[in-house]
């Protein structure tokens, strides 16, 4: 539907108005998670990882779980990500959440950091502590 969205705005002299997010190469990048709060992005994250888990209340506590994991894994990353310079994607926490290696790497270089907040205090802690978590610290 992008060429007819196009044409369309073409005739009423709107073309730069159009915006097309997707794979193609017409499309805009768009990073949702560049500048967002721990808050928006557990709000994402809920939208998009939780829509099938409301009609599994059995496992609801498994999926908050895993929803906090992500959370802080996006936590670690987009905190590395500004501190390096690099901009944030979900290609990093993919990639976080799929190689153990890369992701106790980041936990360890995110512990080291100067000017950790209470909040990255906290993190670390819940992190050390829990038995099973997608940043291991080991």
């Amino acid at each position: 539907m992008a060429s007819a969205v196009r044409a369309i705005a073409a005739r009423h002299g709107r073309e730069a108005d159009v915006l097309e997010i997707g794979p193609h190469e017409s499309s805009t990048p768009v990073n949702l998670l560049a500048e967002a709060d721990a808050h928006v992005v557990a709000h994402l994250f809920k939208s998009l990882f939780m829509s099938h888990a409301n009609d599994d209340g059995h496992n609801m506590s498994f999926h908050m779980a895993g929803l906090q994991q992500a959370v802080d894994a996006w936590h670690i990353l987009a905190r590395r990500c500004k501190d390096c310079g690099h901009p944030f994607s979900l290609r990093h926490l993919d990639r976080a959440i799929n190689d153990p290696a890369f992701a106790h790497d980041c936990f360890q270089a995110f512990k080291t950091q100067r000017g950790l907040t209470e909040e990255d205090r906290e993190l670390i802690q819940r992190i050390e502590a829990a038995s099973a978590h997608v940043i291991p610290d080991d």
